[in-house]
């Protein structure tokens, strides 16, 4: 017997024990017929929701590239005062 064979025998020995707990079949068929599927209303609603955090942080990463972008501009404009002209 190989090593992978006397692997596999524990491993059949080990687990022959287990199986569906009483009942499990009678809960499946019962599950199947319940009517609990989601409608075309709760997906774009959970959809709606996951777009609205991203939009969230879109918004939020434009705010501060945005403010960062501005503070540059200010400061290259600053620049521009202090330089004097030449006319030759």
């Amino acid at each position: 017997m190989s090593d992978l064979e006397s692997k596999l025998a524990r491993l059949g020995r080990e687990t022959e024990r287990l199986g569906p707990h009483p009942g499990f079949a009678d809960e499946v068929v019962l599950a199947v017929g319940r009517d609990d599927a989601p409608t075309f209303g709760t997906g774009v609603v959970r959809f709606g929701k996951a777009m609205l955090a991203v939009a969230a942080v879109c918004a939020a990463f434009g705010v501060t590239f945005g403010l960062a972008s501005e503070r540059d501009a200010d400061e290259a404009v600053a620049m521009t005062f202090d330089a004097e002209e030449l006319d030759w």
